[in-house]
């Protein structure tokens, strides 16, 4: 089966990413039975392309409105993706989606603005998205010694983890044992912040499948909105 794809790069993270039309390979690709284990091959940096996640895009009647059906990389889907948004919404405006396309997702109707395409032109390829707060931020308690862990939706589940230096901490295997804390039974990303100054923050992000990241669209917007709401607003601590 020949599937034609784009591989592009969002904030350090790679996708392969297809437009799905009406009688598209991409289309007999999207419903076939085996496709966790083809996307898992296709995904593959040894023996495949290599990529974190595969993008389906699938133009919807109403103009500059797509479909968006994500998948990590071993054929998992998932609701959404921030950094795949930011490819997903260049890709779009180079197939018909104009400047601001729209995208239905598992995680809600997001948005994204291609500034390269502005007028006058930002720096290429410049993607601006919009994500939704699904469930609001709160504070949970202490989880697996963590004195404060806050939980919330924004597309996929998170929790944020405020801790003195991100550099004392084995973010695989405390990601990994927080991700799949009972108080998680579907999982959920997790963000480990430092609260390194007053106007200024560093965040390590544990994501299965991606690993350990330091930037982020969705969990650098979440984490400020987080920090704003609990520890700037009522002056908390760590």
């Amino acid at each position: 089966m020949r599937l034609d794809f784009t591989k592009m790069n969002g904030a350090g993270n790679d996708f392969l990413v297809v437009l799905c039309t009406p009688g598209s390979t991409a289309e007999k690709f999207l419903s076939s039975p085996t496709l966790e284990t083809e996307i898992t091959r296709v995904c593959d940096r040894r023996r495949g392309v290599g990529a974190d996640g595969f993008i389906f895009l699938t133009p919807m009647p109403e103009p500059c409105h797509f479909r968006m059906n994500f998948f990590n990389n071993d054929g998992s889907g998932a609701s959404m993706c921030g950094n795949g948004l930011r490819c997903a919404g260049l890709f779009a405006s180079e197939h018909g989606g104009g400047t601001e396309p729209v995208f239905e997702t598992d995680g809600g109707t997001l948005t994204a603005e291609v500034l390269s395409a502005a007028v006058p032109p930002a720096a290429p390829g410049l993607v601006r998205i919009s994500i939704q707060v699904n469930e609001p931020f709160r504070a949970l308690g202490e989880l697996n010694g963590f004195p404060s862990v806050y939980v919330g939706t924004a597309g996929v589940p998170h929790a944020i983890v405020p801790v003195e230096n991100v550099d004392d901490i084995d973010i695989v295997a405390a990601g990994r044992a927080l991700r799949y804390h009972p108080a998680f039974p579907d999982g959920t990303n997790v963000d480990f912040v430092e609260l390194s100054g007053v106007d200024r923050l560093l965040f390590c992000l544990c994501e299965e499948l991606v690993g350990i990241l330091r930037e982020c669209a969705v969990e650098g917007r979440i984490t400020n909105l987080t920090v704003k709401e609990f520890f700037v607003t009522h002056r908390r601590s760590l």
